[in-house]
């Protein structure tokens, strides 16, 4: 009970901190019926120029796509089992986030976002033999190769309000979410489950054109989580250089959840140093090159820390990302995707291996 009335409080901090902006002004209502009248009574406030600028800002958006696998770039056919290219531990994921642009105030933007993410954790009945065998056989069924994986599949649905990060200013955002972990349900549909991902592609693969994969007999084991979340986030930009085609700066911030799935509340921080570049030309597009460490504190005491190198580059229309993430510790113990009841469960740790993010980014229209 203490939980649910801590969560409940924390999300009403977060609307009122959301809101802050917008309980220091004072409120003007107006009945608005087209587009253009909207226009209109903006010019009516205002000059022309500043009302239509004001209205192209707040009909500026973008969706974001991401997707996630892992995989070693070592030796992917090694002895060493903790570099072998597997489908063990952090393994698949998938991100859509649609962001919306809302009036700027005082000078300052900001957004909202709708996101939802899925994540797939998995771990052998049988760790070691499994990394063994990969490259062969653990089962045969019906000509196909099988194995079996105890999973966990995270879930997350947000709604987020923040200030967008700019240049030499303080930023955040704040919101609510949904927060589930799935160990039981195999059923759910591609686009919203990292497992129904993972096992469509492998199956299509397999199907149509060579037996390149394993398929996976998913183990069920202790009954789904699920609940509702909060967040924060705050953090600040400095530039250390700058020049007319080129920019280099830091970034530094906090980031905290509390959430009702047990031990996956956290609070943490993060270092990110990044590099823009803008070409002299019309035709080349920019480029943006960040790297960074992160680091999470888990409410079992757990600690996870990665680093990371991202690149991104495009235009207005349409932005890439490819992000390398290599992690530095084991994954959150809650994350764990062996039963309770699993032998040895807390000696038996994943390897470290890293995580591919490839992401486009497309500009909604005005």
């Amino acid at each position: 009970m203490k939980k649910f009335t801590l969560i409940t409080s924390l999300f009403y901090l977060s609307l009122s901190w959301a809101n802050f902006g917008s309980l220091m002004t004072p409120s003007i209502r107006v009945n608005i019926g087209t587009e253009q009248e909207l226009k209109d009574t903006l010019a009516d406030i205002c000059d022309a120029n500043t009302a239509v600028s004001l209205f192209d800002q707040v009909g500026r958006g973008k969706v974001e796509i991401r997707f996630l696998n892992d995989y070693n770039f070592e030796d992917p056919n090694t002895d060493d089992l903790s570099k072998v290219n597997d489908d063990i531990g952090k393994t698949h994921g998938f991100k859509m986030s649609v962001t919306k642009n809302i009036a700027p105030t005082k000078g300052d933007k900001y957004y909202v976002t709708i996101s939802y993410s899925t994540d797939l954790y998995t771990n052998s009945n049988k760790p070691e033999d499994f990394q063994r065998d990969y490259r062969d056989v653990v089962y045969k069924k019906d000509g196909k190769y099988f194995a079996d994986v105890y999973y966990k599949e995270e879930n997350l649905l947000n709604l987020l309000i923040g200030k967008v990060e700019s240049k030499d200013a303080f930023y955040w955002k704040a919101g609510v979410g949904y927060h589930e972990l799935n160990t039981e349900d195999t059923s759910r549909g591609v686009m919203f489950s990292a497992l129904a991902q993972q096992n469509y592609y492998h199956r299509t693969v397999n199907n149509d054109i060579a037996q390149i994969y394993r398929e996976y007999n998913y183990l069920h084991q202790d009954a789904s989580q699920r609940g509702l979340m909060v967040e924060g986030h705050a953090g600040m930009d400095k530039t250390l250089f700058e020049s007319s085609q080129n920019r280099t700066f830091a970034r530094a911030g906090l980031r905290s959840r509390l959430t009702a799935v047990e031990d996956a509340s956290f609070i943490g921080g993060y270092l990110h140093l990044g590099h823009d570049l803008v070409p002299y030309s019309d035709y080349i597009p920019a480029v943006r090159l960040k790297a960074g460490i992160e680091v999470q504190q888990y409410s079992d005491s757990s600690n996870y820390r990665e680093a990371f190198i991202e690149l991104s580059t495009g235009g207005r229309p349409f932005q890439t990302k490819i992000k390398y993430v290599v992690p530095l510790t084991d994954d959150p113990e809650y994350l764990n995707a062996l039963a309770e009841d699993f032998p040895k469960r807390d000696e038996t740790h994943l390897p470290k291996e890293p995580i591919i993010w490839i992401g486009i980014e497309g500009r909604l229209p005005n």
